[in-house]
């Protein structure tokens, strides 16, 4: 997933990487994001393919009027 400790891609997969900003409304997708193929374009797809599922599942709670769970959609 990661490089050795000190190298650029040592962060690939980072949680904070994953996690949503400015209260859920800016998700980030990339090969840095994925926890799995982490710096790869496999992983880059698999990233975007999470955040769309969790996008579509807070929009949905939203429009439901139910409050979105954190992390919501995301299975790593």
């Amino acid at each position: 997933m990661s490089g050795p400790t000190g190298s650029p891609t040592a962060l690939f997969g980072h949680p904070l990487y994953q996690r949503p900003a400015l209260a859920g409304r800016l998700h980030w997708a990339s090969a840095e994001t994925a926890t799995s193929h982490a710096g790869h374009v496999e992983g880059a797809l698999l990233a975007g393919e999470q955040v769309a599922r969790a996008v579509l599942a807070a929009h949905t709670a939203q429009r439901a009027g139910a409050r979105p769970a954190a992390g919501l959609g995301r299975s790593w």
